[in-house]
């Protein structure tokens, strides 16, 4: 189903426009379209769970997986200790790069 958010609305009168079929040929690939759309996002973090070997290692097979995404903006969050080992292993692949609060338990 369509949210509000991905429907086409007529700025000048706020109602609801037939979509043209470009338009649903987008929506059919996830994008949304419209006055009110918004790029979808796609973030997830790995907490204290890998080592710098398995940073890299998850890059280099994300990577050609991810290539030439356009439909969501995406976003790894490592451990303070792997922000520049993940930034590195990114870099130039549209892949963001975020950090995550710290927590005083030890996992």
């Amino acid at each position: 189903m369509l949210s509000k958010a991905c429907e086409r609305v007529n700025p000048t009168n706020s109602t609801n426009v037939e979509r043209t079929s470009r338009e649903d040929e987008l929506i059919g690939e996830g994008y949304c379209v419209g006055r009110h759309a918004r790029k979808p996002v796609i973030a997830g973090n790995w907490k204290m769970y890998k080592t710098i070997a398995e940073t890299e290692s998850f890059f280099a097979e994300i990577r050609p997986l991810v290539a030439g995404s356009a439909h969501c903006d995406m976003v790894i969050a490592p451990p303070f200790t792997l922000l520049r080992r993940a930034v590195e292993a990114a870099e130039g692949s549209g892949i963001s790069i975020s950090a995550q609060n710290l927590h005083w338990e030890s996992e």
